[in-house]
């Protein structure tokens, strides 16, 4: 299983100044959008910050039991995979904290910690789950009256650079399924956005 690090510790990641780090792209919570999405960046030899308050795998840590093509078993075990793969690429670093604060400000993205430590992004992904009307999505993407982000099925939002993915956007199926694949394609739309 991959060591989560605590905000604090980079290793070799470009430093701005202290307390700040730059990455590609910040990916804030890690169940399987994030995860998947993660994954795709890295794939494309992106600098990927993974920020997840706490332990990697959302809600599919408590599915007892999930099914995917190829895969069928509990959730903690699918999350123990995907970790496993993620251990291959030292471009992507899991960060332990919750984002307090976050900013889109093209061309820099930012992502403020509850330590203070600031990230800072070329692109940013909301992965946060089903939080409906969270603070840190006021002001800075367009939301439904309900509270999930609008996005288009590419899953960039109404902000350049800004994606959603899994539940927290608006859209009709909520599913392992739909999720993994928002990850997946948001991974490969980054990689386009950034070149």
């Amino acid at each position: 299983m991959v060591t989560v690090k605590p905000a604090t510790k980079t290793q070799g990641q470009q430093q701005k100044k202290r307390g700040e780090t730059a990455y590609d792209l910040i990916i804030v919570g890690a169940g399987l959008a994030g995860l998947t999405c993660a994954l795709y960046a890295a794939q494309k030899k992106m600098r990927v910050a993974l920020v997840e308050a706490q332990l990697p795998g959302g809600k599919l840590l408590r599915e007892t039991h999930c099914v995917l093509p190829g895969f069928s078993g509990k959730g903690f075990l699918l999350v123990s995979q995907i970790l496993d793969q993620l251990k291959a690429f030292p471009l992507l670093e899991q960060i332990q904290g919750q984002a307090t604060q976050l900013h889109a400000v093209q061309p820099l993205y930012t992502c403020t910690l509850d330590d203070g430590h600031i990230l800072h992004g070329r692109a940013l992904v909301l992965a946060i789950g089903a939080l409906k009307k969270s603070p840190l999505l006021q002001g800075l993407v367009a939301l439904t009256e309900e509270g999930y982000v609008v996005a288009g099925e590419d899953t960039q939002t109404s902000v350049p650079g800004v994606y959603a993915i899994g539940d927290v956007r608006e859209k009709p199926l909520r599913h392992l399924l739909s999720t993994a694949a928002d990850g997946a394609l948001a991974g490969l739309r980054i990689a386009e956005y950034l070149r």
